[in-house]
């Protein structure tokens, strides 16, 4: 039986060059989602699928009114398909978005 020849090895990746580089996004942007909650719990719902749900409804609108309601573009801004885009738009109740 022969034996498996031993992998071989990777080549060294390339280092990035000085500006080549991105620069840092900001802080925060100005129509980034804020989503405030109460350290004593004044908010008593602590259901992750339902601050879920609010964060996803909040990250569509702001996708649509970034877009001017482009449905196609907020759906890649979004990273979802333009199907389960328009299936959330009326799960949620944003039809006049």
């Amino acid at each position: 039986m022969p034996s498996a020849a031993p992998p071989r090895p990777r080549p060294p990746r390339p280092r990035p060059r000085p500006g080549s580089v991105p620069a840092p996004l900001p802080p925060r942007a100005a129509d980034a989602p804020v989503v405030h909650f109460s350290p004593d719990g004044g908010d008593s719902e602590l259901s992750i699928k339902k601050h879920s749900a609010a964060l996803e409804a909040h990250l569509i609108a702001l996708a649509l009114a970034r877009t001017e309601g482009n449905r196609s573009q907020a759906a890649r801004l979004l990273e979802i398909s333009y199907k389960a885009l328009a299936y959330k738009i009326r799960d949620y109740g944003l039809e006049g978005s």
